[in-house]
């Protein structure tokens, strides 16, 4: 990682290693920002069902 920011400042590798930052930047990214997408649609759709239940008994009673 320290390599490629140091390869960062120099010109003639600056495409090379932009490509680089920009891919490891977005696997890092994916590696978070993914299981928390999922575990935050999985608590959506639970919160939905259950609205939906509630919603149902409530308007049975």
């Amino acid at each position: 990682m320290a390599i490629n920011v140091l390869l960062f400042f120099v010109p003639n590798n600056y495409t090379l290693t932009a490509v680089q930052f920009a891919r490891e930047t977005q696997t890092n990214v994916q590696r978070i920002f993914y299981p928390l997408l999922f575990i935050t649609q999985k608590i959506a759709i639970i919160f939905l069902q259950n609205k939906k239940e509630a919603n149902a008994s409530f308007n049975h009673s």
